[in-house]
């Protein structure tokens, strides 16, 4: 072997290295996402379940299913908020995510021109309107 073939070798070898971490990041991402749909059902039936069993909301002294004075819903939006922030942060840790766009725009240099079209013609537009 030359040592271009063995370097080709080692080039395939790294690329799917690389397609197989990124299948298993991708496998990892998608359960992730599976138990996070399945989470908001599942909470919101451990609270039905509690209220039914006795258990009482502190706050309003009702064995209602509310958490710390607030109705389930509340609850539901709040998890749901704190699990699309751990989504993000995930897909952002992906070089290719749409999420990433902004700075793939900037590290192509387009941003500065872009942002200079875009402030001329409110610019314009402003004056425009003032007249």
């Amino acid at each position: 072997l030359k040592m271009d073939d063995l370097q080709q070798l080692a080039d395939d070898m790294t690329a799917k290295e690389q397609q197989a971490r990124e299948e298993t990041e991708a496998a990892v991402e998608e359960a992730e996402r599976q138990r996070a749909a399945a989470t908001t059902a599942e909470t919101r039936a451990e609270q039905e379940a509690a209220a039914r069993a006795g258990l009482i909301d502190p706050a309003s002294g009702w064995a209602t299913g509310w958490v710390d004075g607030t109705p389930p819903i509340c609850s539901a939006s709040m998890l749901e908020l704190l699990r699309q922030m751990v989504e993000l942060r995930l897909l952002r840790q992906r070089e290719n995510s749409i999420v990433n766009f902004p700075k793939r725009w900037v590290a192509r240099g387009a941003a500065d021109e872009t942002i200079a079209v875009w402030a001329d013609e409110l610019a314009k537009r402003e004056a425009a309107y003032f007249e």
